[in-house]
Order: C-alpha cells, then sequence, then structure tokens
C-alpha cells in the first residue's frame, strides 16, 4: 500500500480551534478547493472520507529560551506557522548554535548557565522575526478573492517571488563563530 501526505491549509471551525485535532469529513475539506487547478482536486478526490484536521496556532515569540542549566530549541521556543517554510531550518540552526555554546562550557571558557544564555541571545531575536514574517504571510496568502487578491497575484507574477523585498537575511541564517567573515571588495 502506498500513501502519500497532502497538507492542504483551508479555515478551521469552532470545534477544530478548540479540540486543536479532529477527525473530519474530508469532504469537507475538498469543498475549500472547488475551482481550483483540476490535478490538485483529483489528488485530494483520492483520499479517505474521513481526514485528520489539525489548528495552526501562533505563538508570541519569547525573548529568552534558558532559565539556568534548562534550555529549549526548536519547536518548543519557536513554533512556526508553514507560511515561510521555516520550522526545521530554525530548528537545525538552534542545534548548530547551542552546540557552539555548549562547547564553550565544555572547555570551561562559560558556565553552563552562561552557554545557554548567550545561545538563546544569539538565537531568539532572528528566530522571532521568523515567526513573525510567517504569521504576517498567513494573511497575504489567504486573501479572499477580489482586488487585493489580484494586486498581490500581480506582484508574485511580476517579481517571481512573493515579494520585492530579499529574504537572503532568513537564508543566510544565524551566523556561527567559526564562520569567515566576508571582506568587503
Amino acid at each position: 500500500m502506498e500513501f502519500v501526505n497532502v497538507v492542504a491549509i483551508a479555515p478551521s471551525d469552532d470545534d477544530v480551534r478548540e479540540r486543536l485535532r479532529v477527525d473530519a469529513q474530508a469532504a469537507r475539506m475538498r469543498a475549500h478547493y472547488e475551482g481550483w487547478d483540476e490535478r490538485l482536486t483529483r489528488l485530494l478526490g483520492y483520499s479517505d472520507d474521513r481526514v485528520v484536521a489539525w489548528a495552526l496556532n501562533h505563538q508570541t515569540p519569547f525573548p529568552a529560551w534558558h532559565h539556568g542549566h534548562v534550555a529549549l530549541l526548536g519547536d518548543a521556543c519557536h513554533t512556526m506557522l508553514p507560511y515561510f517554510s521555516q520550522g526545521a531550518s530554525q530548528a537545525i540552526e538552534d542545534e548548530l548554535v547551542l552546540a557552539e555554546q555548549v562547547a564553550k562550557a565544555v572547555r570551561g571558557e562559560l558556565t553552563v548557565a552562561d552557554a545557554l544564555a548567550g545561545y538563546s541571545d544569539r538565537r531568539a531575536a532572528h528566530a522571532g522575526v521568523v515567526q513573525t514574517g510567517a504569521l504576517n504571510n498567513r494573511a497575504l496568502f489567504h486573501l479572499p478573492d477580489g482586488p487585493e487578491q489580484r494586486r498581490r497575484d500581480g506582484a508574485f507574477r511580476e517579481h517571481h517571488r512573493e515579494s520585492d523585498v530579499s529574504f537572503d537575511w532568513i537564508y543566510d541564517g544565524t551566523p556561527l563563530e567559526d564562520d569567515p567573515v566576508p571582506q568587503a571588495t
């Protein structure tokens, strides 16, 4: 038997928002995509009659991810909505910076508490901006049909991307200490 996992994002109802995860009728999910590309609607038509509906919730960015000898990373401290596709990469950045900071504690350069504070200081603001950007993209990506949506679609086509703003700062990530600093030419 073969399976394909499809994530189809649609407005949730009160039951999903309250219970966070519910068993739902696939027909209700498919109705949100009526009139879309035939390849998509055909793919959604292959699902079972029941699907799982999950609530997507936003968390206000935490300014600090540590307390004493305990630190959080990944979704535990910066849950990401899927509108920047950055959840896993932000967690990987957390791991790399945390490893650098813990290595300093192992070498005796910092206490464990100071190493974890340094990790939080280096990562929390950047991940918080990405988190907030994903939240802002939710509204942009879910505009109802109409003039605002057509302007957005026109801008996407014109720029061949989501915005005329550079997102390189996201993909460049948090600098690691052993990264060479680029020299201005």
